[in-house]
């Protein structure tokens, strides 16, 4: 596997955990940094800017939440279609916090553009 993607989904998914608990806006690049153990010069190497990581992540959630619906749709059962939804639609809202969406809300909502 290309190190690159490694690194750079590495960091993508630490910015999720830590967007997800704590928001956005609360969470700096140091951050993330200090919990992978990597300069700012390599966080930067892959994304441009925090925002820049932003977009991505939400980009990312939304594929997998769209991929995971549409894969639902093929069970050719309504009720288990139903079920999953739904069940695909509590997990979202329970993996993140409030703030998480309130920091998408007013900090980052470009980032939003589905």
């Amino acid at each position: 596997m290309d190190s690159t993607f490694t690194i750079a989904n590495h960091i993508i998914d630490v910015a999720n955990k830590r967007f997800a608990t704590s928001g956005i806006t609360a969470v700096k690049v140091d951050d993330i940094c200090e919990e992978m153990g990597i300069s700012k010069k390599t966080f930067y190497k892959y994304f441009q800017s925090k925002e820049h990581l932003v977009v991505i992540l939400v980009e990312k959630i939304f594929n997998d939440i769209f991929n995971q619906l549409y894969s639902a749709r093929k069970n050719h059962d309504i009720i288990a279609e139903t079920a999953t939804i739904f069940e695909l639609v509590f997990t979202f809202f329970n993996q993140f916090s409030l703030v998480f969406f309130e920091d998408i809300k007013t900090q980052y909502p470009h980032s939003f553009k589905f």
